[in-house]
């Protein structure tokens, strides 16, 4: 059975993976959003360069796998009806 404290802890844990991924990435997103483990990031650059953020932020703690969706045709993929 989880604990009371399991998400103020996964909170606790998330805020330190951003300031560690955050402040070792060769180029920063401009925007960074979180609501409990999902981002919302925009990242202006050309896909080599965001396919070379999430790479590194997989690499900053390995027990982890993020995963990104691009937009196509300015729709973002899980806000489509």
């Amino acid at each position: 059975m989880w604990s009371s404290m399991s998400p103020v802890i996964s909170n606790v844990f998330m805020e330190y993976f951003e300031i560690l991924a955050l402040d070792t990435a060769e180029r920063k997103p401009s925007l960074w959003l979180r609501y409990v483990e999902d981002t919302f990031v925009i990242l202006p650059h050309d896909l080599d360069r965001l396919q070379k953020f999430c790479n590194h932020i997989n690499s900053v703690l390995t027990a982890f796998k993020f995963t990104m969706e691009i937009e196509t045709e300015t729709v973002i993929p899980f806000w489509t009806c």
